[in-house]
């Protein structure tokens, strides 16, 4: 007899200047520590970024630094492919300096983003963010609206 799945626990984390984020507790087979991610990912970090992208600073830091960030991720995964072991280097390189200028940039804005819950959140939150939810943004001229609008200091 089956059982239909139970949907995933949650916990839900308050956050200053935010409100609540709900996030799904994952409890890895043989651990006794859940780990987080937040819920809806997608959905999520799609509401909430307009929010935390308002500064002209930011948005150039951010424009400018995707394309390296998602050419790091391809370098990264031809040169484990084709054991190029330089150029898979090269690409944690480029998607680390990414990562770093992008903190600074998120420093300029009035608004922080939401804590990450675990490690396991921060890499998807960066993985969605640059692979998905930026060139989203852009695309659908959201980014433009940003900028159009956006506070300079």
């Amino acid at each position: 007899m089956t059982h239909p799945a139970e949907p995933a626990p949650t916990t839900s984390v308050c956050i200053e200047g935010a409100g609540y984020i709900e996030v799904a507790r994952l409890v890895p087979i043989g651990q006794d520590l859940p780990m987080l991610l937040t819920k809806d990912l997608v959905r999520w970090q799609w509401q909430a970024y307009p929010v935390a992208h308002r500064d002209r600073r930011n948005l150039a830091i951010h424009a400018i630094t995707n394309p390296i960030f998602v050419g790091g991720v391809l370098s990264l995964g031809t040169g484990a492919a084709t054991l190029s072991w330089p150029l898979a280097v090269g690409g944690l390189g480029a998607m680390a300096g990414a990562m770093i200028a992008q903190g600074r940039g998120h420093k300029m804005e009035a608004e922080p983003p939401a804590p990450f819950a675990s490690p396991l959140d921060v890499v998807a939150r960066i993985f969605v963010e640059q692979l998905f939810t930026f060139p989203r943004f852009v695309l659908s001229g959201r980014f433009a609206e940003a900028w159009r609008s956006a506070t300079v200091r």
